[in-house]
């Protein structure tokens, strides 16, 4: 539960200064993942995407709206990173995370952001934050993380 509530807390620093332990070399990172937003919302119900999916679930959007204003109102450019778990192939999960990466990009430009301020890259089933031989593992690891460039 530390793990997750320490994720949660790492939302905030998506627009402000990095600082402490949270600021990593290349920019300050905002993890947004299946279980992340549940620990949100108290429950550990998958909402960002559907199994095998790339497009965002209501829920799914309604996590990332938060960002929107932030995102619009910077000056920053991001990249968002999209990762899948270890179900099925590398390559199809590599693809996945791509799809995943630009539906959230799509997402972000039809709500007002402009879309030269964001790139996207898809890592597939690398970067585990979890183990991938459990259901919560492996929603941990299905996850979109967006970086300051």
């Amino acid at each position: 539960m530390i793990k997750k509530l320490a994720l949660v807390a790492t939302l905030a620093l998506l627009t402000s200064a990095c600082s402490g332990t949270m600021c990593k070399a290349r920019g300050c990172k905002v993890v947004v993942s299946d279980s992340v937003v549940a620990a949100a919302a108290g429950t550990n119900a998958p909402v960002l995407f559907e199994f095998d999916s790339a497009t965002l679930t209501p829920a799914g959007e309604a996590a990332l709206a938060g960002y929107v204003d932030q995102l619009k109102n910077s000056d920053k450019s991001y990249t968002i990173v999209g990762y899948t778990d270890d179900m099925g192939s590398e390559e199809y999960n590599l693809g996945l995370s791509k799809r995943r990466a630009e539906s959230t990009k799509a997402y972000f430009v039809k709500n007002g952001v402009d879309g030269k301020k964001l790139a996207t890259v898809g890592k597939g089933e690398t970067n585990f934050v979890a183990s991938n031989d459990t259901a919560q593992g492996r929603a941990q690891n299905r996850r979109i993380e967006i970086e300051t460039n």
